[in-house]
């Protein structure tokens, strides 16, 4: 549960530190005084994401702790898993939000990313607002939330049903693609044999023409090579510059017997030797193996030709019309076995289809489960809400996929469409729920779903923002019964305009604006018995309050 909050610089929020209470706390305020902004700031320690639009005009960054007391083991193990110490089984939640957008996020001081604060406060506490209730008119959210009740057992199915799916996918893909592929061959088969046996013909190697253009401009340039040659051996032979060099790595071999300060350059100077005493000898055979040939100057030449004219019909350098011709060769070795690789293809696809399809059934079957178990907890709270002749239902529209063929039937979420269906009227068939119920139905529905949503996920806390909206008279003394004894088990703090449930709260918190220094300020105290008298006389009376509001008042709260 929720003890203690911070929030510095937030909206119109200078400053707002309280303490907070077990059991069942009314937040109440004019329209526009800062309780939903208070609402945002707990929103932020549940993993709501910032933006630089809640820090206050003029400041430079936000900042909003609060301190929960710990009582689940599961979510104390996701803690420790995550190496944050718990000092006396409470958490300490830290958010700041900078202008610079350096925002940091920390649980008991240690940095954590959104997701893993996600991971921590979804078993934690939940906020409703009227967003939520909206749900109910969308059947599109209604399986995220038959999955939420038994989240960790959905998970399970869902994470099992998607590694099959994911297998059948990437297989389906193969086949989609050598499918594909024989398409392709067939329809240009004689095309690309006739390109594989040219290519073939022409024996090409990738290195191929510029080894030729080299050779080629060595024998164009025949008379400037072999002089140049030449006169490299003529310095080699006449000019002794390997005795030279011998007689200089001599001399410093002496000197390294004196001093190891002269062994690095007897070393280089020995490298050298050998190095320039190969550079002549590959320069000598070089000479000698010099030939001008006219014949093989033109073979070069018209090679070079054939090549040039094989790049301009396939505009292809010659390394990639060697790949291409490789190429070419596997796709026409694996055609003479496409339907052997196809049929093995199926063999695995329908087996991978099968298994996908046991896991959707599954993952199905465990929601269908889940949903009985739903409508008979509905059932039994709405008659504690003045809906007795309620009647509720799941409805499954599931399409299974017969063969592989039907691989988009395969969601995300699995094979399940649903629908709620209900009747709020004995006699009467049961309809679409967001066709049938009113808005006060709605606000009850839901606060239903969340009673036994709060059950299933051993919540601490429960933040209900204007569940009651719509609603006065019977219900709302109804709604807070319920919110009531939903506080017996779990903390809850209820943003409200209803008298009868500003009365049933163990705790008010007053919400409420005010003007210094040419600023706009949001602050918040909690009321005293006469305190909520005079709101609660307010909300019943309107601006005037008059002797009967105020008597109305005390016995709303002395019943409760």
């Amino acid at each position: 549960m929720l003890k203690h909050l911070l929030v510095e610089n937030f909206a119109i929020i200078d400053r707002i530190e309280l303490d907070f209470y077990s059991g069942m706390t009314v937040l109440t305020g004019e329209t526009g005084a800062g309780k939903s902004i208070l609402i945002d700031a707990i929103s932020l320690l549940l993993g709501d994401r910032a933006n630089q639009d809640m820090i206050r005009t003029g400041k430079q960054s936000a900042v909003v702790s609060g301190r929960f007391l710990i009582d689940n083991n599961d979510l104390k193990s996701v803690i420790t898993r995550m190496g944050i110490d718990l000092d006396k089984d409470e958490i300490e939640i830290y958010r700041e939000i900078t202008s610079l957008n350096k925002n940091s996020i920390k649980v008991n001081g240690q940095a954590v990313t959104l997701q893993q604060l996600k991971e921590i406060t979804q078993q934690l506490a939940d906020i409703h607002s009227q967003f939520d209730t909206q749900r109910l008119i969308n059947p599109q959210s209604y399986l995220d939330l038959l999955d939420g009740f038994k989240k960790n057992l959905i998970s399970e199915y869902q994470n099992t049903y998607l590694e099959k799916l994911s297998a059948f996918k990437t297989k389906l893909q193969e086949h989609k693609a050598i499918l594909e592929r024989k398409r392709q061959f067939e329809t240009s088969k004689e095309i690309f044999e006739f390109q594989y046996h040219e290519l073939e013909k022409f024996a090409l190697e990738p290195d191929e023409m510029a080894r030729l253009q080299s050779e080629v401009n060595i024998l164009k340039n025949y008379d400037k090579v072999y002089e140049s040659l030449m006169e490299i051996k003529t310095q080699f032979d006449d000019n002794s510059i390997l005795d030279s060099l011998y007689n200089v790595m001599a001399a410093f071999d002496k000197l390294q017997r004196y001093s190891d300060g002269y062994q690095e350059l007897y070393e280089r100077c020995t490298d050298f030797y050998y190095e320039l005493k190969e550079v002549a000898r590959e320069t000598s055979v070089l000479t000698e193996n010099l030939n001008f040939d006219p014949d093989n100057l033109n073979r070069l030449q018209e090679r070079l030709y054939e090549l040039e004219k094989l790049r301009e019909k396939y505009k292809k350098d010659i390394p990639e019309l060697c790949q291409y011709r490789d190429e070419l060769k596997s796709l026409i070795n694996e055609s003479e076995d496409f339907e052997s690789i196809i049929q093995n293809l199926l063999l695995d696809l329908n087996k991978l289809f099968k298994a996908t399809l046991v896991e959707a059934k599954n993952l199905s079957q465990a929601r269908k489960e889940i949903a009985l178990k739903i409508t008979k907890e509905l059932e039994s709270v709405f008659k504690d809400l003045s809906l007795a002749n309620t009647r509720f239902e799941v409805k499954f529209m599931s399409q299974e996929p017969t063969d592989y063929l039907e691989s988009d039937l395969f969601k995300v979420h699995g094979i399940d469409q649903i629908d709620f269906y209900l009747s709020t009227n004995l006699g009467e068939p049961l309809k679409p729920l967001s066709r049938t119920a009113s808005g006060g139905e709605m606000s009850r529905i839901m606060l239903a779903f969340k009673t036994i949503f709060i059950r299933q996920q051993h919540l601490s806390t429960m933040i209900f923002d204007e569940i009651d909206t719509g609603i006065s008279g019977k219900i709302a003394k109804q709604i807070a019964k319920k919110i009531k004894e939903i506080s017996k088990s779990c903390q809850v703090l209820s943003i409200t305009h209803i008298p009868q449930v500003v009365a049933a709260g163990n705790h008010h918190l007053m919400v409420e604006k005010k003007d210094f220094d040419n600023r706009t300020n949001a602050l918040a105290h909690y009321l005293d018995f006469e305190g909520r008298v005079t709101d609660i006389a307010m909300m019943i009376s309107g601006d005037k309050i008059s002797p009967s509001s105020i008597q109305s008042a005390k016995e709303l709260l002395l019943e409760n």
